[in-house]
């Protein structure tokens, strides 16, 4: 019995724990590392996002900040990968740490998650996860997409 009250009482920092414990120090799919996120767990957010350049990493801050109203350090955030057991050993810590709300930006995070258009809603390991598009295409891209880029985000808020 008290095992049970031991495993409610336990939070995402130790679920997340346990589940890296158990991939290992290599993919065996791809043979690197396994795939790991960063950032605190505190915002409810994940965030699974294609490389950023240091402009593109100031404009996701901001976005943030302005619009989702979270820090981007209280967001644990990852890099997808195309290896599919990467891809898995993802969703594993996604499910240990049960955000309210995955956003996914760019192509591979998009692919990653089973979700190639953009402003749509799924689940991805469990999670309400929605797409969006890459801070760079934003950037690159018409009013419109901006505009669009903008109410994901705001449905992101909402949801987290």
């Amino acid at each position: 019995m008290l095992g049970g009250w031991a495993a409610l009482a336990e939070g995402p920092t130790e679920r997340l724990a346990k589940v890296l414990a158990n991939l290992g120090e290599r993919c065996d799919g791809c043979g690197e590392a396994p795939l790991t996120g960063v950032g605190a767990l505190r915002s409810g957010l994940v965030l699974v996002c294609d490389p950023l350049t240091s402009a593109g990493q100031n404009m996701l801050s901001n976005m943030l900040v302005r619009v989702v109203s979270v820090e981007p350090g209280d967001v644990w955030t990852a890099n997808p990968r195309p290896c599919g057991l990467c891809a898995s050993g993802l969703a594993q810590q996604v499910l240990s740490i049960r955000p309210n709300v995955v956003l996914a930006m760019g192509n591979d995070a998009a692919r990653m998650v089973g979700l190639e258009e953009r402003g749509a809603w799924g689940k991805w390991a469990g999670v309400a996860t929605i797409t969006a598009w890459h801070p760079a295409e934003i950037e690159a891209g018409p009013a419109p997409r901006k505009r669009a880029a903008f109410d994901v985000l705001t449905e992101v808020a909402r949801r987290r």
